[in-house]
């Protein structure tokens, strides 16, 4: 978040707008038409309002985002 408490908005895609919300505890995102993969750092273990979190490494999960579903996943933003 770059010392930002929040941060959202819209990136537009060929298939449609991707929507994203952020703040220290939680995300949330909307996919377009296509599907993707939401990536991202917690300190502890993220929990998702549905799909399937995968750790990748050491605090690094991915989410895979289907077209149209609203995901809100529940982490924690590393302290500085």
């Amino acid at each position: 978040l770059g010392g930002l408490e929040w941060i959202e908005g819209k990136v537009p895609t060929p298939n449609g707008d991707v929507s994203i919300a952020v703040n220290k505890k939680q995300i949330t995102v909307t996919g377009a038409a296509g599907v993707g993969v939401l990536r991202f750092n917690s300190e502890k273990k993220p929990t998702a309002s549905s799909g399937s979190i995968t750790k990748t490494g050491d605090n690094s999960y991915e989410l895979k985002i289907e077209p149209g579903k609203e995901y809100r996943v529940d982490y924690l933003l590393r302290k500085k």
